[in-house]
C-alpha cells in the first residue's frame, strides 16, 4: 500500500536538509571517487543532520505522524539513490532500516541517509538488529515527473517512511556492559516536555493515546479465527435447522391426532366454522375497504 504525502509541514525544508547532510559527508572526502569503511553506531548518526521543527510532546508528534508503533529492527539494506546518475559521486544515497511491527501487516522501511563515505553492509554491521524501537513516522511522497530521472533504486511496490522529527526515532540498543539503554540517535531529538523518565521501558515512548496505525496498513484476521467463525456460524444454523423441525414435527402430530379425540373434533369444527364466518366477512368487506386504501394513496 503506498501512501501519498499528506503532510506538508515542512516537507522542502525537511528533504533539501537529508540531501544537504548527504553531500556534505560526501564533499569531505579528499578522492572523487566515494571508499568504504568501517563506521560505528555514533559516526553514522553524526555523519547527517535534518533541517525540521521539533514537537514540543509526544501527543503533538504523534498528530504530525501518520504512523506510530513499536517495532523491532530487523534490517538494513540499500535504499534509493539522487544524481545524474547511479555512480554519481556526488550524490545522495540512503539506507533503508527495515523494521517489523504487530501492529502492521508489512515491514516498514524508515528512509535515512546514507555517507558516501561508507557501504551499506559497514552501516548494518554497527546497527543493533533486533532492537526495540519506537518511530514516528511520515510516508516519503511520492516522485513529482520531472525527478523521476534523477532517481535509482526505488521499488514502485515498497511505502517508504520518513521520520516526522529526530524525535520520533528512538531504540533501545545494549550498553557495553549488556544493560538496555533507550537511544535518540539522531541529532534534535530533545525538546519533548513529556518525555520519559530514565530507565522507562522503550514502549513508555508511545504516545498517551497509543499506536496509529492506517486501517490500510493493519494485519488481516488470522485465518485460524476467521475459521472459527464459519465452524460456529455452522453450527448456530444447524441448530436453527433442527428446532425448526422439532417444531414442525410436533405440529403435525397434533393435526393428525385430533380426529381421534371427539372433544378435539368439536373444537375443530367450532374453528373450522369461526373461521369461515370470519373468512365471509371479511370477503364482503374487501371492496370497500379496498377502494378506500387506494383513494387514500
Amino acid at each position: 500500500m503506498l501512501f501519498p504525502s499528506n503532510r506538508d509541514f515542512r516537507k522542502d525544508r525537511l528533504f533539501s536538509g537529508v540531501l544537504v547532510a548527504a553531500l556534505f559527508v560526501s564533499s569531505a572526502c579528499s578522492s572523487d571517487e566515494p571508499k568504504a569503511s568501517a563506521v560505528t553506531f555514533e559516526q553514522y548518526f553524526n555523519s547527517f543532520a535534518l533541517d525540521f521543527e521539533p514537537a514540543t510532546d509526544r501527543g503533538q508528534l504523534a498528530a504530525r505522524s501518520t504512523l506510530v508503533v513499536e517495532a523491532a529492527l530487523i534490517d538494513l539494506i540499500d535504499g534509493p539513490t539522487f544524481g545524474s546518475s547511479e555512480a554519481d559521486p556526488a550524490a545522495s544515497r540512503f539506507a533503508l532500516f527495515v523494521f517489523e511491527s504487530p501492529a502492521v501487516a508489512e515491514p516498514i522501511y524508515v528512509r535515512l541517509p546514507r555517507p558516501n563515505t561508507s557501504d551499506v553492509a559497514a552501516i548494518r554491521d554497527a546497527m543493533p538488529l533486533g532492537a526495540r524501537a519506537v518511530l514516528y513516522l511520515i510516508p516519503v511522497p511520492p516522485i513529482p515527473g520531472n525527478e523521476k530521472k534523477l532517481w535509482f533504486g526505488v521499488d514502485p511496490n515498497v511505502q517508504q517512511w520518513d521520520i516526522t522529527t529526530p524525535q520520533g526515532f528512538i531504540l533501545e540498543r545494549q550498553t557495553e556492559s549488556g544493560e538496555a539503554m533507550i537511544d535518540l540517535p539522531i541529532d534534535g531529538s530533545e525538546g519533548l516536555a513529556d518525555a520519559p523518565v530514565e530507565g522507562s521501558d522503550v514502549s513508555a515512548w508511545l504516545p498517551a493515546d497509543g499506536t496509529v496505525v492506517p486501517s490500510e496498513l493493519e494485519p488481516a484476521a488470522p485465518a485460524g479465527n476467521a475459521a472459527s467463525a464459519l465452524r460456529a456460524m455452522f453450527w448456530m444454523l444447524y441448530l436453527v435447522l433442527v428446532a425448526a423441525i422439532a417444531i414442525a414435527t410436533r405440529t403435525l402430530a397434533v393435526v393428525f391426532e385430533t380426529p381421534h379425540d371427539p372433544h378435539a373434533r368439536a373444537t375443530t369444527a367450532r374453528a373450522a366454522n369461526e373461521l369461515n364466518a370470519w373468512t365471509a366477512a371479511a370477503d364482503y368487506r374487501t371492496p370497500n375497504h379496498l377502494s378506500t386504501s387506494a383513494h387514500a394513496l
